[in-house]
């Protein structure tokens, strides 16, 4: 059985900052990441940049309702990258940087953010990308 799922990553993308010199600067471990020169997962072509992941994700049980866990688990994520505000906003006016939500859901979710959610994306110099993949009653029924 497939469940509702809440992904959120925050992203920075460098040619030159390994992820570890990334962890160094912000005084955040990242906890995935991508090495410049080093094969990606399908083991089909190199990285040509490094990348800084720092990802959270919430499974929603079948008799909750995913609307309900949003905006908890977006601050959740935003308090813990508050602290190396100031430092990853220097990093996005040379670097990508990029705040991820991804929705896997039976039904379309609510996508609405609060103003003070969307000011700390903002403080962190970082893009918004909204993900929706819908699925049916089966896994066969993908949307």
């Amino acid at each position: 059985m497939v469940c509702d799922e809440i992904i959120l990553r925050l992203t920075i993308i460098s040619e030159n900052l390994s992820p570890g010199e990334i962890d160094e600067y912000v005084g955040i471990e990242c906890n995935d990441s991508q090495i410049r020169g080093e094969m990606n997962r399908l083991g089909t072509k190199r990285y040509t940049r490094h990348a800084w992941y720092l990802k959270s994700k919430r499974v929603i049980a079948p008799d909750e309702y995913i609307g309900d866990k949003i905006d908890a688990e977006v601050r959740s994520l935003l308090s813990r990258l508050a602290p190396a505000a100031d430092k990853i906003k220097e990093l996005s006016k040379s670097h990508v940087v990029e705040f991820s939500v991804y929705f896997l859901a039976r039904d379309v979710p609510p996508m609405n953010f609060s103003s003070e959610d969307l000011r700390a994306i903002a403080a962190l110099g970082a893009s918004l990308d909204i993900d929706l993949i819908l699925y049916g009653s089966s896994d066969s029924e993908k949307v």
